[in-house]
């Protein structure tokens, strides 16, 4: 009777140990912001975090979590979260995009004390540099003169 007895509530227990994480997971997500100035030629630092997310719209960060990720398509890197669930990815801006262009970022994050895993892919425009046209249209307009000149003196 008392080994029947014992036994049903290690079953009890052990169920309820498997199914309390399932049933406190709630919603992941993936957060994230950038750090630095998005201009051509400098480097940017792009932080994530996976939070789960309650019912209520508070969230907490899954300090465990793994990234990884890929940047414009390149060869993804792993990062693990740091003490405050925060990874960070340097990523440098390529110095010939003076006409703007975008940065997409492809995350997955897995959590293997929630049992999870969460992808996200993240686009970030970067503004054209107003400071490295100037140079380009004075030099554009110093040859594209002399042309203009040559040809109305051929023409006329």
């Amino acid at each position: 009777m008392r080994v029947a007895c014992l036994a049903s509530i290690l079953l009890v227990i052990a169920l309820a140990i498997s199914v309390a994480p399932a049933a406190a997971q709630g919603r992941f997500e993936i957060k994230y912001r950038v750090v630095g100035d998005m201009r051509p030629g400098s480097e940017v630092i792009f932080q994530f975090m996976m939070v789960r997310v309650s019912s209520s719209g508070d969230f907490k960060p899954v300090m465990d979590a793994v990234f990884e990720a890929s940047v414009n398509g390149e060869k993804p890197i792993t990062v693990a979260a740091d003490e405050g669930g925060i990874a960070s990815i340097p990523v440098k801006i390529s110095p010939f995009s003076v006409l703007g262009s975008t940065i997409r970022v492809e995350v997955q994050a897995r959590s293997q004390l929630y049992g999870v895993e969460v992808s996200r892919t993240v686009t970030e425009a970067v503004p054209p540099d107003p400071i490295a046209l100037a140079p380009l249209l004075m030099a554009s307009i110093s040859i594209l003169a002399p042309i203009i000149l040559l040809v109305r003196r051929m023409g006329g």
